[in-house]
């Protein structure tokens, strides 16, 4: 099998296995935020039944107020209509929100009641299953005169009702007890949707015996047990919920709770682990492209030129003829042995050598300055492109203007990429300065009608008549504003404001650039003229050791000054030459 088979061979199982390795990481995260999504409804289910369990703590401190209180001690012993009439009123139990309120003496007789409609303010008659509850023997009777905390839910067939019950003493908490006092109030579809603007959540709750109860609820109800008290599943693509029993003060399962919200986490995951997969595999194939490509020009087709070459020197044993081949591999190494044979091989290599740097040399002036040839055309056609689209007929218009982004998108890359070529046009080669004078002002309007802005970020410039004009190279200057600029623009992610000031000192015109962003830290402040020193990710680290190179030639200087946290100014001087 040939080298180059065997390379393409490699390469595509490599692809497969890094491929085939990232899906399964892929499948590792998915899990993972099902699993950090499922905790995350366990815990609003949590906070539910909290917020559940401290309204019957508010509601037992309600009971427990008129319960420990000498007037109810009092009404227990003789009965006393006054207290009745002041304190037993529909009022009262519309301001305490209470639907139930039961006075029981030590014979678990009912010395008063009142059942109380609270949506439509009136009373009602008492439930007759109240009786079995309430009675002597009961659990809640004999568990709150033995001073038990006794509170939780009933089911009656009116519905869930949350209870607190308190044995009644005097205010001094001294007995002996006169019987016990009990506060309900109905789990009815208010609580559900208070519970529902508290935790920003849909919350529904079901009798366990509810025949319409949803396939949800159902499915839910079959895999609720004691050991799996929460049970959580997805509804869809769009929604998971959350569910759990309740209980009520006997043990038995009266209800099932239901808490459901989006599967942000879900969407969100499922969103970056295709991109994920889509980048691996496109990283791969770019990858595996590239390298093919690269071994092919650099390994295989040398190796079929190196053996080319040899076989012509030895079909026509000229001695004269020379492998051209430099590096520091192993097939130059080869070349060179061979070379070594032949006359005259080292003043041929050193020409070689030479004539080659000089070639390179001039290859790289060529291929920056066409590169930005056709970035200019392509800016030209992107501009042409958005003009014909304003003569698209109306119904064209939606498409036009999903389009238009993308034609800005283009726009801004390209004004990237050309920035960075000028950039390295800049640092790795002289410049031929051309001095005429300039109106900074105007220098100064230009670079920002180049500069795409961010509508948060409030700039100013301040303008005073007395600046004089100054010599000097206005391209150069304006590439230097521009680092400066786009430096300061890049330092304010979340707006602020950016204050460019002209102004002169002595014999320098001064142009100072200030932001109000995240500021540089001290420790850096020394490294940012530093060529290939950044902190932003998409940086190259040239625009300020450029910048600071371009206005050394001018016979000017660069500073900054910053404070981390408030903001940077950088101050460009240029010396007054007329």
């Amino acid at each position: 099998m040939k080298l180059r088979q065997k390379t393409i061979i490699i390469l595509l199982l490599t692809t497969f296995l890094l491929i085939t390795a990232q899906i399964a990481i892929a499948i590792n995260m998915t899990e993972n935020f099902i699993k950090f999504e499922e905790s995350d409804v366990e815990r609003e289910i949590k906070k539910t039944l909290n917020i559940i369990d401290k309204d019957m703590i508010s509601l037992s401190m309600t009971t427990q107020d008129w319960a420990y209180w000498d007037d109810t001690y009092k009404f227990m012993q003789d009965r006393n209509q006054e207290y009745i009439e002041s304190t037993a009123t529909d009022m009262a139990l519309d301001t305490l929100k209470l639907n139930l309120m039961l006075y029981i003496d030590l014979q678990g007789q009912i010395v008063y009641s009142k059942h109380y409609d609270l949506k439509n303010k009136a009373t009602l008659p008492l439930p007759d299953e109240i009786n079995r509850h309430i009675q002597i023997g009961s659990l809640i009777f004999e568990s709150t005169l033995k001073g038990e905390k006794t509170q939780g839910f009933i089911a009656l067939p009116e519905g869930l009702i949350i209870f607190a019950s308190k044995q009644i003493l005097t205010s001094k908490l001294e007995g002996p007890p006169q019987g016990i006092l009990i506060f309900g109030r109905y789990f009815e579809t208010t609580d559900i949707k208070q519970l529902t603007q508290i935790l920003n959540l849909t919350v529904t709750l079901y009798s366990v015996e509810d025949l319409e109860m949803p396939s949800d609820f159902r499915w839910a109800k079959s895999h609720l047990t004691e050991g799996v008290p929460i049970y959580v599943s997805p509804i869809n693509m769009d929604t998971i919920s959350g569910y759990t029993l309740i209980k009520d003060i006997y043990g038995n399962n009266v209800a099932i709770l239901g808490v459901s919200k989006s599967r942000h986490i879900f969407k969100e995951a499922q969103s970056n682990i295709f991109y994920l997969i889509l980048s691996a595999i496109s990283s791969c194939i770019l990858i595996s492209t590239g390298t093919i490509y690269i071994i092919e020009k650099s390994v295989l087709r040398p190796l079929d030129r190196f053996s080319d070459e040899i076989n012509k020197i030895g079909k026509r044993g000229d001695i004269s003829l020379r492998l051209k081949f430099t590096g520091d591999d192993e097939l130059a190494k080869s070349a060179k042995a061979v070379n070594n044979m032949l006359n005259e091989l080292e003043q041929a290599q050193k020409r070689i050598q030479t004539e080659r740097i000089s070639a390179i040399s001039q290859a790289t002036t060529i291929i920056a300055h066409d590169l930005r040839n056709p970035l200019q055309s392509i800016m030209n056609y992107t501009y042409l492109a958005k003009e014909d689209c304003k003569f698209l007929p109306d119904e064209y218009q939606g498409f036009v203007a999903n389009h238009k982004q993308k034609l800005e998108a283009i726009e801004k890359q390209v004004k990237y990429i050309d920035k960075a070529v000028l950039d390295l046009l800049y640092y790795g080669t002289s410049t031929d300065i051309k001095p005429v004078p300039i109106d900074l002002y105007q220098l100064i309007d230009e670079v920002l009608n180049t500069i795409d802005v961010p509508s948060d970020i409030k700039v100013s410039i301040e303008q005073k008549t007395s600046i004089p004009k100054t010599k000097t190279d206005p391209l150069i200057i304006k590439h230097i504003l521009m680092n400066i600029i786009i430096n300061a623009i890049d330092a304010m992610p979340n707006g602020g404001r950016l204050a460019i000031k002209v102004f002169k000192e002595i014999d320098t015109v001064c142009v100072s650039v200030t932001d109000t962003g995240v500021g540089i830290p001290k420790e850096n402040l020394e490294k940012i003229f530093t060529p290939l020193f950044t902190t932003k990710s998409k940086g190259k680290g040239l625009g300020l050791s450029v910048s600071k190179k371009l206005i050394e030639q001018l016979d000017g200087t660069i500073s900054v000054e910053s404070q981390e946290g408030k903001g940077t100014t950088f101050t460009v001087q240029l010396p007054i030459k007329e």
